[in-house]
């Protein structure tokens, strides 16, 4: 990741280019002033990956199917989207088990995408193997630095930390596989099937849905 510094009499422009780790590069810009302070800050997508001109001349329909498959980590979140973009355009409102159906699906989505992005693909180029090897200082910093929120997780000092995110074997990066997994097996009890899902639509979901199948997926969530 490179970091660009402007700086003028009021401060200065700050830019990260390309910000790696995320399906995509990614450009963060933001204003800062002579005391640190953050304003107008943007985060943009400079890749153009062309789904806009599949869609040209298509069904809108389309947009859901084609937009999810933008990513195979998120692509629940491109279908949601798209479905809420139709439903402007249509001016049409779901019912309110259609809404809560979707939230409980969108929430299912970001259970399945954290914990990979932060312990399956970041997390490891921040272990123990990696920094020990490539930063040997900053390791030894690490075994004697307080980790924050040990009352939560439990890790008393940093390097614990880079140790649970060892790649196959640290404990978190376990843990984290475990969640991916069990936020899928969650997630198709209702949306049908994950990634990719084919059930979002205008107007709510196409699969049939009741209580019961809630109940499942809050049970597999609650393991």
């Amino acid at each position: 990741m490179a970091l660009a510094y402007q700086e003028s009499a009021v401060g200065g422009q700050v830019e990260f280019s390309p910000v790696s780790r995320v399906a995509g590069p990614l450009t963060l810009r933001a204003s800062v002033d002579s005391g640190g302070g953050v304003s107008d800050a943007h985060a943009t997508a400079p890749l153009f990956r062309g789904y806009e001109l599949l869609l040209r001349d298509r069904d809108v329909r389309d947009a859901i199917f084609v937009s999810s498959r933008a990513c195979g980590v998120c692509g629940g979140a491109h279908a949601t989207c798209s479905a809420l973009a139709l439903e402007m355009l249509f001016g049409v409102r779901p019912p309110q088990f259609g809404i809560t159906v979707r939230n409980v699906l969108a929430a299912l989505d970001t259970m399945i995408d954290h914990p990979a992005h932060l312990f399956l693909r970041a997390g490891p180029d921040f272990s123990e193997p990696i920094v020990r090897d490539t930063n040997p200082e900053l390791w030894t910093r690490a075994t004697t630095t307080a980790a924050a929120g040990v009352e939560t997780h439990g890790l008393k000092n940093v390097s614990d930390i880079m140790a649970g995110m060892t790649r196959f074997t640290g404990s978190l990066y376990q843990e984290a596989l475990a969640m991916s997994r069990m936020g899928r097996e969650a997630y198709v009890l209702t949306g049908g099937k994950y990634p990719h899902p084919q059930t979002i639509v205008p107007g709510g979901i196409s699969s049939t849905v009741d209580p019961s199948d809630l109940n499942l997926a809050m049970l597999r969530v609650a393991k």
